[in-house]
Order: structure tokens, then C-alpha cells, then sequence
């Protein structure tokens, strides 16, 4: 199995979430990596439109084609033996401790399930939050919270594999609405076109393992990344400025929500794109189940389903495209007429409001459409985001390339090269092949 489609699971979904994993590590790493390529290749190609234009020397202009980006992503993918996914699982609140309130779990119940399930293969469970959990008093937007739980798993080859999921929470009221539980799945489709974690895993390893999960036995930490944590911690990316990175820096979440934006704007450039297309399937689902009809206060958060579906959305959307942008306009306007429909008028207002909190929050306004809290014209910060992200996609595919080349060599040479390395082999030789535009991929689902 490959994660292809939205994924949810209930609090008490431990045993159904070691079901889905055991399917998925029937695969090989490989083809995860592949399909998850496959899947983000219209992001590549936003990205390619954006970034090779101020591409400068050949390496950048040959890497920063659609299909060099995704061949960058795959073999940084291969040489860490890690894989980010871009489409968040849908937890609701209590999943394996996972609470609106507290950042302190165990991460014992997860791994028993699973070790219940016959997973033998998994080692480690691990959770994250960015920030280190700093929004354990609230939910992002008042929806939910946003973090990472990290799987690591023995695949019988050199070293250990982490797949890391993305998640959203949900509050338990919110599941309890009929429709729901498609809702939520369909809010998943869209996060997947603005959460900016495959560039965290192009670019972010270096930095922060606790994103990626890396094991030190994987060819990039054996024999790469030099360059790029030279960069990191040199301010050497192509025309920096005055962004600088710690370890755990928060500019490293600011610059990939930036870049983000910056592509997220290219891809929603035309009338007719799939971050709209995947937004019309969740208001659909809105207006078919009830939910816009649905007047009740929920306890906890204290919202109706209409306020709940509008925040989804606009917290979504934030992340792209600017308040008077043609797609949130006419996904608010979507949003107030379904609730029209379904004999709920009084929530125009409230879901008016709702868009024009979130998007006139400090964050929106600094990080994702400002100067980055560096400079008074956001155009310049835009600049410095975008050439920083030529350089560092530039530096990633070196470096992957230099790694999975040594490790290749040094395995030859040795006698206990193992069959499942074949992957690694044809990742270190890929760098000389086609870089062109590559055909899109089928839409998810």
C-alpha cells in the first residue's frame, strides 16, 4: 500500500493506525519515495517556474526544472533514508495522547500497538511539534494542532527508515457531526498543496534530525550534508541577507512557509488549479452532509460547524494566497452561500470574521506576506527566500549525489553488499540523466 489517500483515525485508532503502517511497510522505501514524488510534481513545477528564472551557473539551471527538482527530492530522500510526507493524517484529539492541552506523552501506547500488530520491523516512535510544543495551550487557528509523528522501522538493509506523517488534530466535538469524519479528510487534500514539508525534506536535515529522523548510518550523514550545514551555519546561501539559522532556529519554519507562499501563488495563478479544485470537493462535502445548516455551539472549541469549516479553510488558504486573491474571495463567498442555502444566514458575519482574523494576524501578515520581521518591503525578503531556496535545492541534489556515489562505491567493494541496495545504486547514477520537464502527475485520489 502507498499513502495516496486522506487517513483518519479516531482516539481510540491506535490498531487501525498499525493496520494502515503494516500495509505501507509491504512497500518498499523506494516506492514510497517515488509515489510521494509522483504526487507533488505540480508543486515541483510551480516551484520550477518560480526559481529557475533567477537560477545563476549550470548546476542550478539543470536542477531547477520540474523534474530536477523531483530528482533532487528523491535522491535526498534515498541518501537520508528518510520521507516526509506533504498530506497530514487526521488525528482526533486523545489519539495516543495527542491532547489540545499538554505537550507531555508517552510514546509507549503507539509503539505497544504496534508491536500488538506484529510490526516487529518498527523501532522508534517519536512526536514532534514545531516549537517545541509552544502552543500546548492552544489550537492553530482554534482548530487543531499541527506536528510530526516520526516512524522508524528496520527494512533489512544498512540502516533504519523513518516515514514521517504530518498531522492535524481534531476535537472530539467536531468528530461527533455527521459528515465530519469526510470533511476532515477532504481539509487533509487541501493542506496537502501548502504544507511546505517536502522542502523541509530537501533542505532541513542538516539542521534539525529531528524532523527527518535520520539515522547515522545513512549515506548523507555518513558522507554528505557538509555543504549545506556549512551554509546553515555560515549565512552562505545565495544572497542571504540578514536571515541567519540556530539549530533549532525559527527562521528555518519561516523561510519554508515562505517559499511556500511564493509557490503556492504560482500554482494558483490560474482559474482553474487543483489547490481550488480540492477546496470546491471540501465545500461540497459542507454543503451535501448538513454541516453548513448545523447551528449548534460546539463545547469545546466553543464554534458552529460553519465558524469550525470557515477556519479550516481560511488557515489554509492564508498560507498561499492574500485576502482579496481571486480563490479566497470566492471560497468565502462559496462558504456564506451553502450556509444560505441550508437556513443558516446568521453565520455570514461570523465566518467574515473568520477570514479576517486570521489573515490579519501578526503571523500572516509578518512572516507569510511582510518582510519576515527582517525588512520594511516584503518584495525584498521575497527575493532573498527565493534565492536562498535556488541555492539550497542546488546544494541538496550535490551533496545527495556525492553521498549516494560514496556509499555505492564503498558497498561494492565490500562483500556483504546487500540486494536491496539496488535503489541507492540507480539514485547515485541518476544525476546525468534527463533533467526536462516531466509529465504531471494523476491528482491525488
Amino acid at each position: 500500500m502507498l499513502y495516496t489517500e486522506p487517513q483518519l483515525f479516531r482516539c481510540n485508532g491506535m490498531p487501525q493506525f498499525a493496520q494502515f503502517l503494516g500495509a505501507l511497510l509491504e512497500e518498499p522505501f523506494s516506492a514510497h519515495v517515488n509515489q510521494e514524488c509522483r504526487q507533488l510534481m505540480p508543486i515541483y513545477g510551480a516551484a520550477s517556474a518560480l526559481l529557475r528564472p533567477i537560477a545563476e551557473g549550470d548546476l542550478e539551471h539543470k536542477v531547477l526544472t520540474q523534474g530536477g527538482i523531483a530528482k533532487t527530492h528523491r535522491m535526498i530522500s534515498t541518501a537520508y533514508g528518510s520521507l516526509m510526507y506533504n498530506m497530514p493524517l487526521i488525528l482526533e484529539e486523545g489519539f495516543a495522547g495527542l491532547e489540545p492541552n499538554g505537550y507531555e506523552r508517552s510514546y509507549t501506547p503507539l509503539l505497544n500497538a504496534m508491536k500488538r500488530a506484529g510490526l516487529d520491523k518498527v523501532t522508534s516512535v517519536a512526536y514532534l511539534e514545531p516549537d517545541g510544543g509552544s502552543r500546548k495551550t492552544n489550537r492553530m487557528f482554534g482548530v487543531g494542532r499541527f506536528g510530526f509523528i516520526t516512524i522508524k522501522y528496520e527494512d533489512d538493509s544498512d540502516f533504519a527508515k523513518p516515514l514521517v506523517f504530518p498531522y492535524m488534530s481534531a476535537p472530539r466535538d467536531i468528530m461527533r457531526r455527521e459528515g465530519a469524519e469526510q470533511l476532515l479528510k477532504d481539509s487533509a487534500r487541501v493542506a496537502f498543496w501548502q504544507n511546505h514539508d517536502w522542502f523541509h525534506n530537501i533542505t532541513a536535515g542538516a539542521i534539525n534530525k529531528a524532523i527527518t529522523g535520520t539515522s547515522p548510518d545513512s549515506p548523507m550523514q555518513q558522507y554528505g550534508q557538509e555543504l549545506m550545514s556549512h551554509a546553515y551555519h555560515t549565512n552562505s546561501f545565495r544572497n542571504q541577507g540578514e536571515i541567519s539559522f540556530g539549530y533549532f532556529g525559527s527562521d528555518l519554519e519561516k523561510w519554508a512557509m515562505r517559499i511556500q507562499r511564493e509557490i503556492s501563488a504560482v500554482l494558483m495563478r490560474p482559474a482553474e488549479n487543483p489547490v481550488y479544485d480540492d477546496i470546491q470537493r471540501y465545500l461540497k462535502t459542507f454543503s451535501e452532509t448538513g454541516l453548513a445548516g448545523d447551528k449548534v455551539v460546539m463545547n469545546d472549541p466553543q464554534l458552529t460547524s460553519a465558524e469550525y469549516t470557515a477556519r479550516v479553510l481560511a488557515g489554509s488558504l492564508v498560507r498561499a494566497v492574500p485576502f482579496y486573491h481571486r480563490d479566497t474571495q470566492r471560497t468565502l463567498r462559496r462558504c456564506i452561500s451553502a450556509c444560505d442555502s441550508a437556513g443558516h444566514p446568521e453565520a455570514r458575519e461570523s465566518l467574515q470574521t473568520a477570514f479576517e482574523k486570521i489573515y490579519n494576524g501578526k503571523w500572516a501578515k509578518q512572516v507569510i506576506f511582510g518582510g519576515g520581521g527582517y525588512y520594511a518591503d516584503p518584495q525584498i525578503y521575497s527575493t532573498h527566500i527565493n534565492d536562498m531556496s535556488a541555492s539550497a535545492v542546488a546544494i541538496a541534489f550535490d551533496e545527495a549525489k556525492d553521498s549516494l556515489q560514496e556509499y555505492a562505491k564503498r558497498k561494492r567493494a565490500a562483500r556483504d553488499t546487500a540486494p536491496d541496495l539496488k535503489s541507492a545504486f540507480m539514485a547515485a547514477a541518476a544525476y546525468n540523466d534527463n533533467f526536462g520537464q516531466a509529465a504531471p502527475a494523476p491528482r491525488l485520489g
